[in-house]
């Protein structure tokens, strides 16, 4: 929830930043967005595993696919994101 919340207050103030320190990296425009959508899957990947903890079923496997692709898009909206704010586009 802290992801989301960091997320959603960065995007309404303007401005998303990569770590919640002072001298973060700080993505405005078209990359905070970019940036934004790597949080949400940060942090479905993280509640896939709360909910594959309580999950009576035996279906471990579907768990761990979807945690891979969430670590996937994340770290790839992490970097389109960086690209994107190096190379201006706004």
């Amino acid at each position: 929830m802290c992801l989301l919340t960091l997320c959603g207050l960065g995007l309404y103030l303007g401005e998303v930043r990569r770590f919640p320190f002072p001298r973060s990296m700080k993505y405005h425009g078209t990359s905070a967005w970019v940036m934004a959508g790597g949080y949400v899957s940060a942090a479905l990947g993280l509640l896939s595993v709360f909910f594959d903890h309580y999950d009576k079923r035996d279906n471990e496997r579907s768990y761990r696919r979807f945690q891979a692709f969430a670590i996937i898009s994340t770290v790839a909206l992490s970097l389109l994101a960086m690209m994107m704010d190096a190379m201006g586009v706004d």
